[in-house]
């Protein structure tokens, strides 16, 4: 009688390398676009550089901590852990047009993020001085 065979269980605790290297990525900082939403529509507004958690379901910025909201969300996409403020976070677009809703007319650009924002995302290298959008 043949002994029946079965396929070892895979490991769960280790994960394919490409999954690794996807969260090593997400922990990187990135260049984002962060407009505080107030009672009005519009609020005051960066871009600057922003940290995920190990996991990718906190934001980091400034010293606070943020998370997404949940469903669906037409003026932020999330909200200020401890306080409760919500905000819009996104990627910074090489457009420049960041402003969801017509937002605040200037942008303050981080003096850390400046010549990365002008040079890899707009890719205007002569602008990277400029401290607002």
């Amino acid at each position: 009688m043949a002994a029946h065979k079965t396929s070892p269980r895979p490991n769960k605790s280790l994960k394919p390398f490409e999954n690794r290297a996807l969260r090593r990525a997400a922990t990187e900082p990135r260049i984002m676009y962060v407009e505080a939403r107030t009672s009005e529509l519009a609020g005051t507004a960066r871009i600057g550089r922003v940290t995920y958690s190990r996991t990718g379901g906190t934001l980091y910025y400034l010293g606070l901590s943020f998370q997404a909201i949940k469903g669906k969300a037409s003026k932020a996409n999330h909200e200020e852990i401890i306080s409760g403020d919500h905000y819009w976070i996104t990627a910074a677009n090489p457009d420049g047009k960041d402003r969801p809703h017509g937002g605040p007319a200037i942008v303050e650009i981080d003096e850390d993020a400046r010549e990365e924002y002008w040079t890899t995302i707009r890719q205007q290298p002569e602008s990277a001085s400029q401290a607002t959008v």
